[in-house]
């Protein structure tokens, strides 16, 4: 992970091949969490001057849909998503990227734990804070709907409920 950066050549298959070897054919979920830390420094980098050619490769990896059949999953690894996607959130810049963030945040709300469902209206806020920020009040509705879904749906816990109002 040290040669993931534009300096390097081939830096972006480099990239693809580490998401691929040590995260979506990873079975230990520390390795794929040490992955996704490293990645939350590359991205937080080179955001400004490479956020496209970023996040089209690891986004894709992140989603629950988009995962090899059997991949292992954890609360702990969910979590760990849920927090590559929030500490992204504040340096993207282009519109349709915080849709993609704010679709791999709703895959995780019915998560049967509750620490990841907290996990996941709190990354939310800082979505909602961070489109906000950024100008970005069209899709502010879609963030505001799901925090209203969760408020409103009596299968929610009282501890998510109650943190999403506040």
């Amino acid at each position: 992970s040290t040669e993931v950066h534009p300096g390097e050549p081939e830096w972006l298959i480099l990239l693809h091949r580490l998401m691929v070897n040590y995260y979506a054919h990873e079975r230990r979920a520390r390795v794929r969490l040490a992955l996704l830390e490293t990645l939350m420094g590359v991205v937080a980098r080179y955001v400004t001057l490479y956020e496209a050619e970023l996040l089209d490769i690891i986004l894709p990896f992140l989603q629950r849909r988009g995962a090899p059949p059997g991949a292992p999953s954890t609360p702990q690894l969910t979590l760990g998503v849920i927090r590559f996607v929030t500490g992204t959130c504040r340096a993207v810049y282009a519109a349709e990227r915080y849709a993609q963030l704010f679709g791999l945040l709703t895959e995780h709300l019915e998560d049967p734990s509750l620490r990841v469902r907290l996990a996941v209206v709190r990354s939310i806020e800082e979505l909602l804070e961070a489109m906000a920020s950024g100008g970005q009040p069209r899709n502010l509705r879609h963030a505001y709907y799901a925090l209203l879904r969760i408020v409103s749906d009596p299968a929610s816990s009282s501890e998510v409920r109650l943190h999403a109002v506040r």
